[in-house]
């Protein structure tokens, strides 16, 4: 009797810490979940927008260079480049899933699958920096990337301005000694130009005006923050955080377009 007694004390001990244990657990819980919830959660949040905001440049469009009485002769023309952001693709974690969205872009875009793989791998930039492919892309083929874009992570089509120069007819440009042209950067110039904000896949100025007024030509890139999924695809942005782009300054020349148009028109019935 007295053994059964022991035991039964014995066992109402080990009940009441078995109970002690739980309530000190589930106190914990409640105070982890206290912080996570109340206390903490601004710093979390920030953490969480943090994980899923990728930043995506906002190309600033190109100063224009006018003649003497403001007529334009080199502008802007809007054109379509398919570019890849290499951690959203590297994001699809089935090896032979992500090898067809390459193929199918190689496709689409006529580049050999070679050189998109050259081009994948050979990047220098920023981490999320969008990788082109393909300048100049026709609209049809941007209609069928835009229809399977959910289905090609990483892949995007961006809006560029391009240079547009006033010519005499259909295929004489005005003044192109003088007024030079732009092409994209070589690898020696872009480490010289890389501490002013340059862009390895950047357009530069090459000969004429376009090279020497570059400094007040180009203008200053923004930036944007989009929200992407698990998969890297996006889904959302945050307008409150966009930085918008400063355009380039006009250059005005003491060239006369008028004259231009003139002297070819002697040039061409000489």
């Amino acid at each position: 009797m007295f053994e059964d007694f022991l035991d039964n004390g014995t066992r109402e001990r080990r009940a009441r810490a078995l109970m002690a244990a739980v309530v000190l657990l589930f106190g914990v819980l409640g105070v982890r979940l206290y912080l996570l919830q109340i206390s903490d959660w601004e710093r979390y949040r920030i953490q969480s927008e943090q994980n899923t905001m990728e930043p995506s440049s906002i190309e600033a469009s190109r100063g224009l260079i006018r003649d003497r009485n403001g007529v334009i002769l080199v502008d802007n023309r809007p054109s379509y480049t398919v570019s890849v952001i290499p951690p959203r693709l590297r994001g699809i974690p089935d090896p032979e899933l992500r090898k067809r969205v390459k193929q199918r872009l190689s496709q689409l875009i006529s580049v050999p699958m070679s050189v998109v793989e050259k081009r994948l791998s050979s990047k220098k930039g920023h981490f999320y920096e969008p990788i082109k492919l393909r300048q100049d892309v026709g609209f049809e083929t941007v209609s069928v990337i835009e229809e399977n874009r959910y289905d090609m992570p990483g892949v995007e089509v961006q809006v560029e301005a391009r240079r547009g120069y006033t010519t005499f007819g259909r295929s004489f440009p005005i003044a192109p000694h003088v007024l030079g042209y732009v092409g994209l950067i070589d690898e020696r110039r872009y480490q010289q130009m890389r501490p002013l904000g340059y862009r390895l896949d950047d357009q530069i100025g090459k000969r004429g005006v376009e090279r020497l007024g570059e400094p007040r030509l180009r203008g200053q890139d923004g930036v944007k923050y989009i929200e992407v999924d698990a998969r890297g695809r996006e889904v959302g942005s945050f307008p409150t955080r966009t930085q918008s782009p400063t355009p380039g300054e006009d250059l005005y020349l003491t060239l006369d377009y008028r004259l231009q148009l003139k002297r070819r028109w002697l040039s061409a019935i000489a």
